[in-house]
């Protein structure tokens, strides 16, 4: 239970930064049928039970006169306060995960059109390589670096490793950037092979330095939320 709640805030956090207009309309949705609901369920219950205690009052009175009863109405209306308040953070968290996949059927991905036309630019005899990195919790960077992978991989080119990103320092606005490292042929094959396709990406040179492993070694595609302004 707790790893659900837990994936759920970690994918609904991405797509209400991705999607506020979602979120929001929802949630003011959701709040509305919420407390809608709970005042129409708990109105019925307190008129059903009023009912029944004016039926009791009019037994008691007739039995012994001269009795007087007071009734303690502060418990039912907090009993609607509460229940409302429950429906209310059940409909929140229904509307917050609805959210993240309804954002993530509006999210980034290559068409076959545009798997065909990088795969066709990447081929070259030389045996390439690249690492795919994507942010984790982001609701469609996932799908967008399948798509990558299987367009190199079409091409020929070796996937030396996957990157899982958590709360990357700085986001670049495309959300996909190729991190130039290895020989330049190499990189204009990738950088050609993505503006043939019109796929919206920025570069950025590697620092210098020793590679600690290997998938450091080659060029890195760099797949993060792309927010929008």
């Amino acid at each position: 239970m707790v790893e659900f709640f837990a994936k759920m805030v970690e994918k609904g956090g991405a797509a209400v930064t991705a999607y506020p207009e979602i979120f929001w309309g929802m949630l003011g949705l959701g709040l509305c049928l919420g407390w809608s609901a709970a005042w129409i369920i708990l109105r019925n219950r307190l008129t059903h039970h009023k009912e029944l205690l004016e039926h009791y009052e009019n037994v008691i009175t007739e039995k012994i006169p001269g009795t007087v009863l007071r009734r303690q109405t502060n418990r039912s209306f907090a009993s609607l306060w509460i229940l409302g308040i429950i429906v209310i953070i059940v409909m929140i968290s229904s509307v917050y995960y609805i959210g993240s996949i309804i954002s993530a059927s509006y999210g980034r991905h290559l068409t076959e059109g545009q798997q065909r036309i990088v795969t066709e630019k990447l081929k070259s005899p030389d045996h390439y390589g690249i690492t795919i990195s994507v942010e984790a919790g982001c609701v469609d960077c996932s799908q967008y670096g399948a798509d990558f992978e299987a367009a190199f991989k079409d091409a020929g080119w070796r996937i030396v490793g996957h990157g899982m990103l958590i709360g990357p320092l700085e986001r670049p606005p495309s959300g996909l950037r190729l991190i130039a490292r290895g020989p330049d042929a190499e990189i204009d094959l990738i950088k050609n092979a993505l503006r043939a396709a019109n796929v919206e990406f920025d570069v950025i040179q590697a620092q210098g330095g020793p590679a600690t492993s290997e998938r450091l070694s080659y060029p890195e595609l760099f797949i993060v939320l792309r927010l929008r302004h």
